[in-house]
């Protein structure tokens, strides 16, 4: 199998923003100066939803595509597992303020 050059760069640039090697900004511009993206299409905007930290879009693209080949539908796993631990560590902070909330009405109940 013949590497896809143009595979490949949308793969690189999804992955170094990811990691924050390049910003949202650059992203967008690099992916702008790009005629087609083709089947990357939703991948790219699940990017820039995880970066946008907007998770729910990014379960919301990934649902609404049909990834056939095994490559593209690969990477759409990974970005929703991504968006998933968004919410995970979204729904922890707020259960963590909750039990704190608690905390201080019951202090506030027993005086």
């Amino acid at each position: 199998m013949e590497a896809n050059p143009k595979r490949s760069i949308f793969v690189y640039l999804m992955a170094y923003a990811l990691k924050g090697e390049i910003s949202l900004h650059d992203f967008k511009t690099q992916i702008a100066t790009i005629t087609t993206v083709g089947p990357w299409r939703p991948h790219i905007q699940m990017v820039v939803a995880i970066l946008e930290n907007r998770p729910m879009d990014v379960l919301r693209i990934g649902g609404n595509h049909e990834f056939v080949v095994e490559e593209e539908r690969m990477v759409a796993e990974i970005l929703v597992c991504c968006a998933a631990e968004l919410i995970r560590e979204e729904w922890d902070k707020e259960k963590k303020e909750r039990e704190e909330n608690d905390k201080i009405i019951d202090v506030v109940n027993t005086d």
